[in-house]
This record gives structure tokens, sequence and C-alpha cells, in this order.
């Protein structure tokens, strides 16, 4: 189990991908920075950021492709090209 060293909380994919974001501020563009936040924040964080990292398993993110690839357009009915 992946637990906060700080405070002992269960980590979620959320907070991981926050971690990781932030690692990455200081050496990406701002645009490109702006553009994985959007993706995190619309994209990946409703469906999967309240996972417990170590609970997250490969059907719970293959579900979440075949999701956004079938309904992932801007307007949500449409699938990915």
């Amino acid at each position: 189990m992946i637990l906060n060293k700080q405070n002992k909380k269960i980590l979620t994919v959320s907070t991981v991908l926050d971690m990781w974001l932030n690692s990455k501020k200081a050496t990406i563009k701002a645009t490109t920075y702006d553009k994985y936040s959007y993706m995190i924040n619309v994209h990946i964080n409703p469906h999967l950021g309240d996972y417990g990292i170590a609970y997250i398993d490969a059907f719970q993110v293959n579900a979440f492709l075949d999701m956004k690839l079938h309904s992932g357009g801007l307007n949500h009915n449409e699938p990915l090209s």
C-alpha cells in the first residue's frame, strides 16, 4: 500500500497526478503544463481521481479508456478519432 508519509493517508490517483504535474512544472513549457492540467482535471480525475493508487487495476484503466474512446468527444457523445 502506498502511503503519504506526512499524514499516513492512502494516496489517490488525483494526488499522485498532482504531485507528478508539480514535479514537471519547472521543466515544461507553460502551455504544456496547462494542457496536462486540463487533461488530468477534465478527463482523468472525474473518473479515476478518487481511487487509491494502490487499488487501481488494469480493468479500471481499460474501462476508463474504452469509455473515453466511445464517448470522449468534446460534446461527450461522439467517439474519439
